[in-house]
């Protein structure tokens, strides 16, 4: 008990519930946009949206996360972890600057494959930009340990994307829908701005060179991972757009992609309760081995039941919440639930535990196998079977990535020493 109050003290319960609200009402306004928005504004909005979201991966090419490692390992330092801060600020303000022209570059002279995307785009040009601000202020929350404050927070930005967005899809579709989210950020930034002032970071402050270097490099490094991670949940919404040509067929994909995709959440929690636990048994091959075994057996049964839940309601499901025009969303979504099982049980999981070991690169290595894996297969399946074809081509892709994740991850605690070693973290 006195376990339990003491985590319940450091705010773990609050980020823990705050992330899985977050999730389901994010869910919800997914759900609530396909019913305000008519499937050719929808589907235009959703090829929009995967082409913006490609640069929200690589958002400040990865400056967010490495101010949360480096001004955390600095927290002792105050003056240098707010240098740190700052240059990470004045850096993505940079980058997604000239994010923001290239997006309007993209939106002005390319021509795009759903007719009416083009403007779409544009008005998301600042987009990647917003998030990040808002992005930065949580971040100093974590880094000064105010959970309770962050779970608060990003409550707030949740609710108030909710809200704006479902205000301007029903007043204005797509157009306004794009506009209430670029205002949403915008409110609950200046809503963190005033709760939470910056104690006192000056534009000017300076950071060492090889300061500077570490933190480009677990940024690039970062970035890299984070962006080969979210590419394969926008490849398949990309392609559908750029190979059928079909503003339906993207919204059916689109919703196909809302509930897989929405419920990757689960193994997220997951993955955030028991890493600090393998981290600290790192060294320790008994338990490292009987416990992923529990962990991936557990999360198999689990997912599982949920999984086939899904598959056996999959029409009343899909036709309930997003109507009967959306149908034929049912096949896709069979084989996108299956890649959700593959991904949540094992692949997810997996993948974080690799870091407990400190194999950062090899999840690059799985990241860029991935992706390749998703554009071949998308190439040679959607010409012949469409949405069906997209929606193969992640399952398999999570698949094999599940096989070599699992493989290596077994490989690596198989050749750990029984016990671990006097003097080790275990």
């Amino acid at each position: 008990m006195d376990t339990l109050i003491r985590i319940f003290k450091t705010g773990f319960f609050h980020i823990f519930g705050a992330g899985s609200i977050n999730a389901l009402l994010s869910m919800v306004l997914n759900i609530v946009i396909v019913r305000i928005l008519p499937m050719d504004e929808y589907g235009a909005y959703a090829y929009a949206f995967s082409i913006v979201s490609f640069f929200v991966l690589f958002s400040a090419l990865g400056a967010p996360s490495a101010a949360m490692q480096v001004c955390s390992e600095l927290f002792k330092e105050p003056e240098r972890s707010d240098a740190c801060y700052s240059y990470a600020y004045r850096s993505g303000v940079f980058v997604d600057g000239a994010m923001a022209l290239s997006i309007v570059v993209i939106g002005v002279f390319i021509p795009l494959a759903i007719p009416g995307s083009n403007a779409l785009l544009l008005l998301y040009c600042a987009y990647p930009l917003f998030l990040f601000l808002n992005e930065m202020k949580l971040i100093y929350l974590r880094i000064w340990l105010k959970n309770r404050d962050y779970a608060f927070m990003t409550n707030v930005q949740t609710c108030s994307i909710l809200v704006c967005s479902v205000f301007g899809a029903f007043f204005f579709q797509a157009a306004g829908l794009i506009v209430g989210q670029n205002v949403a950020l915008l409110l609950s930034w200046a809503i963190m701005c005033i709760r939470h002032p910056y104690r006192k970071i000056a534009l000017c402050d300076q950071v060492e060179k090889g300061q500077r270097r570490d933190f480009w490099k677990i940024a690039l490094i970062s970035a890299l991972n984070n962006g080969l991670g979210g590419a394969l949940s926008l490849l398949g919404t990309f392609f559908v757009g750029l190979l059928l040509m079909s503003d339906d067929l993207v919204a059916v994909y689109k919703v196909a992609t809302t509930i897989p995709f929405g419920l990757l959440f689960l193994p997220t929690l997951m993955a955030t309760f028991v890493y600090p636990h393998f981290v600290r048994h790192r060294h320790d091959r008994r338990w490292t081995i009987r416990h992923y075994l529990l962990l991936v057996a557990g999360s198999a049964a689990a997912i599982g039941l949920l999984t086939l839940v899904m598959v056996v309601l999959a029409e009343p499901i899909l036709t309930l919440l997003f109507g009967v025009e959306y149908a034929a969303a049912v096949p896709p979504f069979v084989i996108l639930m299956i890649g959700f099982f593959i991904t949540a049980s094992v692949r997810q999981v997996t993948g974080n535990l690799l870091v407990s070991q400190r194999k950062l690169l090899f999840n690059t290595f799985v990241g860029g196998v991935s992706l390749v894996s998703t554009t071949v297969l998308s190439y040679l399946l959607m010409p012949a079977y469409g949405m069906v074809g997209a929606a193969w081509s992640y399952t398999l892709t999570m698949l094999i990535g599940g096989v070599i994740n699992t493989t290596y991850y077994l490989f690596t605690i198989f050749r750990l020493p029984d016990e671990p070693a006097e003097g080790s973290d275990a």
